[in-house]
């Protein structure tokens, strides 16, 4: 999946491949186990569409879009202005 030029991996794809199991609650669960609240749960229809909005942001960029045009050595952080809450 990686062996290709940047532009043309995508990230929603990379998360798709990487990540095959992401279920967000056990209700999502393949195997059938479900959650005992699951008849009166709303969380499960507000994580699915959580995800369905986070994959098509994901499916937005290519890896392209991380790699930086200068070379050289960059210091990352992570600062304020990442507010995830």
């Amino acid at each position: 999946m990686l062996a290709r030029l940047p532009e043309s991996i995508n990230l929603g794809e990379v998360v798709i491949c990487t990540e095959p199991n992401m279920w967000r609650a056990e209700c999502f669960r393949p195997d059938g186990q479900s959650c005992t609240i699951e008849t009166n749960c709303r969380l499960k229809s507000i994580l699915s569409r959580a995800q369905c909005s986070f994959m098509t942001e994901l499916r937005r960029y290519h890896l392209s879009d991380l790699v930086a045009t200068d070379t050289s050595p960059q210091v990352l952080t992570m600062g304020s202005h990442y507010n995830f809450c």
